[in-house]
């Protein structure tokens, strides 16, 4: 006979509440944050959905909305005083922080020391956390079991005593140019690094922004909380839309200006009466600040901090693009173990990060067998503190592992009206916060981790936002992310690794793309396509060994490669009429050539000591400077004659060249060009033709 399956405390209370007639809504494990979109419409009404949910999420917190039972809550938090409020005898819950929260049969619109300072109601349109929720480690428990009190009337009065209806009165509400200048505001906010964050004046911050949004732009709640949600929400620790909602309900009441002060009238009535001279400029002064140029100029120029020095800016979501098979993902992980070891990514010094790798690509039994094959070729010191997170492997039954893909928890859905950050969002966001030092993090892949409905990822807007809601991530929590993306068929195509929209290219700040090597099966090309500060355009040449993506160097082959390439740089530079010196080093663009073939910079004597080697290997043939020849190294192919025969015809090709330009110049042509003499080097009587 089987077991009995032991419920956690919370789905047994859960489903008590639901059998008691609440509407349960499901809260973010340790947090404040609903789970369900719409939660005032989706909240769980059986034992079924309650069920389900919990025995995924076992340790989800619970929330009522006190209006549906007919029920109001004065909430006093730690610091606030209920005293001179009279309140009676009534049913009391103490919060994890301290505070307590006192129940009457009424209705309450929500709001922030309205009532007193630190004292806040809950009822329409909000929720409330129940015992035996749990914050911060601390559960909310019953206090007093106190029947429930009737609401007294002076409290109902006191924060219904507002100024919402004059907003409506005295301007239209909810113009679309105003909506859109709310949104244009809020993004403007944090452009300038406004954010939210609990003991950090988050509550300053978002009571600005929820003034600027109903009293000086005129929204009504309901659509000022769509903008709050959409744009505000990421960047707010912890969010919680019971307390934006009573921002914006408070916003209304304070404030310098009439309600609408700043808000556009609808066209119809901007429109009907007015003559064209009449048309004025119509200034925003809460909208448009400036900072002077004069102000910015005595600022230092910040150094840019890079992880990878030419290929990973430090804070930069950076996205890596490639066709499949490409080997995208051993390449981010790779990068990731080097960046957890502190040791060097393709010979350029690294800066010590934690890796965290989010994988729903590949699974453990895959990553396991790559980890083995790259500590061996990295050689890799150790790999304590890095973090792998499996969301592909299906796990068994009862484990509090992710089932299925389609269970894998998303940062977010974007639809083509707006990107709404999941419940996983916050939690990657805490824990991230939480982690000391700086993070490494891949996302294997992007529309994994951004859910994109319906035809979402080719509208430009859509992935402007969720591309820019992974900026956030990195600044907020000190991170760089590497998010691996597949191009289109036509960016492949065409070999730029774009595709579905412009806004794939432009909206990344910082771009790689790896692809295989034309007719090769073990060569890649990684290319800088994009970089927020600094050039782009750079090749490397990556050889595929034995599980491990590494440029070529002068020690794999024993050299062979390097010497192939120095071989054929020689011929070339002889053939152009420029033929490389023993006695004149190697000059910079043949040396950056070297370095885009090779994935290394080789240094001059390197590449001289090749040139030697491939002398002694007949493989080149070294023309002395004498008479009418030029000196330099040539093919070994040509026999001595031969070789000085293509010097003589390089150096009266140099002569036809400088009286062709000394012509042009009105110069009096000279016989032999300045430079050949200058090039002349000592006989090697072993170079004489017989």
């Amino acid at each position: 006979m089987n077991a009995p399956v032991q419920l956690s405390k919370l789905h047994n209370a859960a489903l008590s509440y639901v059998g008691k007639g609440y509407r349960v809504i499901p809260i973010v494990p340790g947090q404040k944050t609903p789970m369900l979109k719409a939660w005032h419409k989706n909240a769980f009404t059986t034992a079924e959905q309650v069920n389900a949910h919990w025995s995924q999420f076992p340790e989800a917190n619970i929330a009522i909305c006190p209006e549906d039972n007919g029920y109001c809550i004065v909430e006093q938090d730690p610091g606030g005083d209920v005293a001179p409020l009279n309140l009676p005898e009534t049913y009391e819950v103490e919060s994890p922080r301290g505070g307590t929260h006192y129940y009457f049969l009424g209705s309450l619109p929500p709001s922030v020391g309205k009532l007193a300072p630190h004292v806040d109601t809950r009822g329409k349109s909000s929720y409330v956390l129940v015992p035996p929720s749990v914050v911060n480690g601390k559960a909310y428990r019953v206090k007093a079991k106190h029947p429930v009190a009737t609401l007294p009337a002076h409290i109902k009065e006191t924060c219904e005593t507002r100024a919402d209806a004059r907003t409506s009165d005295v301007h239209e509400q909810d113009v679309p140019g105003n909506y859109e200048r709310g949104r244009e505001y809020i993004r403007m906010e944090v452009a300038r690094g406004a954010k939210a964050v609990q003991g950090e004046g988050g509550d300053n911050a978002t009571f600005k922004i929820a003034a600027a949004l109903r009293r000086d732009l005129g929204l009504s709640v309901d659509k000022a909380m769509e903008l709050l949600e959409a744009e505000w929400a990421p960047h707010c620790q912890p969010w919680d839309p019971t307390w934006a909602r009573a921002k914006l309900e408070n916003a209304a009441s304070y404030g310098q200006n009439e309600p609408g002060a700043y808000a556009s009238e609808p066209a119809s009535e901007v429109f009907q009466n007015i003559k064209p001279q009449s048309l004025g400029a119509a200034a925003a002064p809460q909208l448009l600040r400036s900072i002077p140029f004069a102000a910015l100029a005595e600022r230092k120029v910040e150094p840019v901090a890079e992880l990878v020095p030419g290929l990973i800016e430090r804070g930069i979501a950076t996205m890596l693009s490639g066709p499949g098979g490409s080997h995208k993902s051993r390449l981010a992980l790779q990068f990731g173990l080097a960046l957890q070891a502190g040791i060097p990514i393709f010979g350029r010094a690294t800066v010590q990060s934690s890796f965290w790798y989010l994988d729903y690509e590949n699974g453990t039994p895959e990553i396991v067998r790559r980890l083995h094959k790259l500590r061996y070729g990295l050689k890799l010191p150790g790999l304590s503190g890095a973090q792998y997170f499996d969301f592909k492997t299906p796990r068994k039954p009862n484990s509090d592992a992710i089932p299925d893909y389609e269970a894998a928890p998303a940062l977010a859905t974007v639809t083509d009206e707006m990107v709404t950050p999941e419940p996983f969002y916050y939690e990657l966001y805490n824990a991230l916060k939480a982690a000391p030092g700086h993070k490494f993090v891949v996302l294997d892949s992007t529309y994994n981790v951004l859910r994109f409905t319906s035809q979402a990822k080719i509208n430009e807007t859509a992935v402007k936002a969720a591309l820019n809601l992974l900026d956030h991530l990195c600044a907020a929590t000190d991170s760089t992310i590497l998010y691996l993306w597949h191009p289109s068929r036509a960016g492949m195509e065409r070999g730029d690794a774009s595709g579905w929209s412009v806004a794939w290219e432009n909206t990344p700040r910082a771009r790689l793309s790896i692809s295989r090597v034309e007719n090769s099966t073990e060569a890649f090309t990684l290319k800088v396509e994009k970089r927020n500060n600094g050039p782009t355009g750079e090749q490397i040449t990556l050889h595929w060994t034995d599980g491990t993506l590494l440029p070529v160097t002068a020690m794999s082959n024993g050299g062979q490669v390097f010497l192939d390439e120095c071989v054929a740089l020689a011929i070339e530079a002889a053939e152009s009429g420029d033929p490389i010196k023993k006695r004149r080093k190697v000059s910079p663009a043949q040396l950056k050539h070297l370095e885009r073939v090779l994935g290394f910079l080789p240094s001059p004597d390197d590449v001289r000591d090749k040139l030697e080697e491939a002398q002694l290997a007949k493989r080149l043939r070294y023309i002395a400077g004498k008479g009418h020849t030029i000196a330099g190294y040539y093919p070994y192919t040509m026999d001595p004659c031969m070789a000085e025969t293509f010097a003589e015809d390089a150096a009266r090709e140099r002569k036809r060249e400088r009286i062709s330009q000394q012509k042009a110049a009105g110069e009096e042509a000279s016989v032999v060009p300045a430079d050949i003499g200058e090039n002349l080097e000592l006989v090697d009587k072993n170079n004489f033709c017989p």
